[in-house]
């Protein structure tokens, strides 16, 4: 059941029928049974194990609350959580080598058998449910008592399959206080849900359905301006795509008055990585910020001197290692993790022998460089995202052409402007003008983090004019019904995860 199908929408609309016909005592009821229904439509069997493992943390919350042998409790926890994540989600890595065990043995059987249980968004899921778990032992939370709440919290539909992580105390207070949705809400909540159809219909499906099916397999076989417009391709592709989810999921829990956080803040105009990571996957960010980098940060400090290089270097780069192993139990996830852990640990340098200045204090000269090179080596990280070892480096190599000095001379050469536009100029042969349509998609891309860039507050959409709001519903109504005419709609990359 895609999000952004008809059959989503029907469903969304009756659970709302009903929500809004019980009592306010019955509508967190309301939400479980829809979101047990919801997970179930996708396999049965996952719903099973997402139960098993959110009946564990409560369990174990619960325990932890008693403050006796809580470390044991917290570790069991943990375990539990982490060896999920291994059963299910790396599955591939270590079925193959047991099959093989078992034949050798003379036991004939099947390595896709976990396969069948492996639960969309499991890994959301299990981070959200160690969340929990560590802000119960920090006393920054009280354990839930009461195992319908936590269910609803674990199975919330809207956030299932892939966020945002919502922490506990927040969720609870909002489904034990159900709120009134008045008409600025229902504004508000149609606007993101219109918004995000916008950004993953009429954007990133577009984008994703044009990339060549093997450009990030066999990268040497295109030219080295192509290749920079189909990295831009990609990187569009998948902001728009996470971010089109979350504004749909956000409008649709807000028409249930429960609101989820701001996942994505124009990543793209961040002006260095410190603050890249603090406007992509927010509530990501904010997990590994506050049970990694936090953390990490303070052993290290008690260990050493405030400026001494490891609390420098330690922690922005086993930080986001393990932001590249949450996506995956693959030599390219880590380089992709590792390097936006380097561009950390690059910008931090700095601070041996000057303060370091926030981006919005910086001279805008620096500003605007700094926000071109994040901008820059952000997508250069996409490559080992999306590509194994050997063909990130086959397609960063063949980036490197850019700069090949004899081939500019060739391109520039005189002759190559006589016969501008034809077969026999050097210009034409070499600097062949990609995909138009990239362009063309990534320009109201821009344009929508442009005003959202000065308008923060999506409540702003409540002060146009009933023209304006109806000019806007149009346009993207029209744009969404020609693209999807034009256009086959895939998956949401995250659901992934």
């Amino acid at each position: 059941m895609a999000i952004t199908s008809l059959a989503f929408a029907g469903f969304v609309i009756a659970t709302l029928v009903a929500y809004h016909l019980v009592p306010s005592t019955w509508k967190k009821y309301v939400l479980l049974i829809a979101s047990l229904v919801f997970y179930a439509v996708f396999s049965w069997q996952s719903l099973i194990a997402f139960s098993l493992i959110a009946l564990s943390n409560f369990l174990i919350g619960i325990q932890l609350s008693k403050e006796q042998n809580k470390t044991f409790w917290l570790w069991l926890g943990i375990l539990i959580n982490i060896t999920s994540l291994i059963v299910f989600k790396y599955a591939d890595f270590y079925l193959p080598q047991v099959k093989a065990v078992l034949e050798n043995a003379n036991i004939q059987t099947s390595a896709d058998g976990l396969k069948i249980l492996l639960p969309i968004g499991l890994s959301f899921f299990v981070m959200q449910g160690m969340s929990y778990l560590f802000d119960i032992n920090k006393k920054r939370i009280p354990a839930i008592k009461y195992f319908p709440d936590f269910w609803l919290f674990a199975l919330y539909f809207p956030k299932l399959l892939s966020g945002p992580m919502e922490r506990a105390g927040r969720f609870i207070k909002q489904i034990n206080q159900p709120q009134i949705v008045d008409t600025k809400t229902l504004e508000t909540s149609l606007a993101l849900i219109v918004m995000g159809t916008v950004r993953k219909m009429v954007l990133a499906d577009p984008l994703t359905s044009m990339l060549p099916s093997d450009v990030f397999t066999d990268p040497e076989k295109f030219a080295p301006h192509l290749l920079a417009a189909w990295l831009l391709a990609y990187g569009f592709a998948i902001y728009n795509d996470f971010a089109g989810y979350t504004n749909i999921i956000r409008g649709v829990s807000g028409l249930f008055g429960i609101s989820l956080t701001q996942n994505f803040n124009v990543p793209y105009f961040a002006r260095d990585f410190t603050e890249f990571w603090q406007r992509w996957h927010i509530s990501f960010s904010n997990w590994l910020r506050d049970y990694i980098f936090y953390p990490l940060t303070r052993v290290l400090r008690r260990k050493f001197d405030r400026k001494n290089p490891l609390n420098v270097i330690l922690p922005p780069f086993t930080t986001m290692v393990v932001s590249g192993l949450w996506h995956g139990l693959n030599p390219h996830m880590i380089v992709w993790g590792g390097l936006h852990g380097l561009y950390q640990v690059i910008e931090r340098i700095p601070s041996f022998w000057r303060p370091t200045i926030p981006p919005a204090k910086r001279p805008k000269w620096r500003q605007w460089l700094g926000g071109l090179v994040t901008f820059g080596m952000a997508m250069l990280a996409w490559v080992p995202f999306r590509a194994d070892l050997p063909t990130t480096w086959a397609f960063w190599k063949q980036l490197t052409l850019l700069f090949n000095i004899p081939i500019l001379k060739k391109a520039i050469h005189p002759r190559s402007f006589v016969y501008l536009g034809s077969e026999q100029s050097n210009l034409y042969r070499i600097w062949s003008f990609p995909d138009l349509r990239i362009f063309i998609l990534i320009i109201p891309s821009l344009l929508i983090d442009i005003w959202q860039y000065r308008h923060p507050d999506i409540n702003t959409i409540r002060d146009w004019s009933q023209w304006a709001k109806a000019i806007a519903l149009a346009m993207s109504l029209l744009a969404i019904y020609l693209v999807s005419l034009a256009s086959p709609q895939a998956p949401f990359i995250y659901q992934g995860f």
